[in-house]
């Protein structure tokens, strides 16, 4: 069994279609699954093409990210 589960998801915040110049806000859900603690997560995220990160938008429920591209969460500690 996996110790971490991850899902990513899209929404487009002005509407669809997706249109040049929209703003997208991407949505990661890290779980640890494996029923103990697990000690320096990261997950590292690449920007699709054609997109920008727009500085001081990422929110993170604990740890520090860095950036932009690829974007780096470090949880550093995560309780199941």
């Amino acid at each position: 069994q996996p110790a971490l589960s991850a899902m990513k998801s899209a929404f487009d915040l002005n509407g669809a279609p997706l249109m040049e110049g929209d703003v997208v806000l991407y949505r990661i859900v890290v779980t640890n699954t494996l029923g103990i603690t697990q000690t320096n997560v990261t997950v590292t995220d690449a920007l699709p093409a054609y997109t920008a990160y727009e500085t001081g938008s990422a929110y993170l429920s604990q740890g520090a990210l860095s950036g932009p591209n690829p974007l780096v969460a470090s949880f550093g500690t995560l309780a199941p």
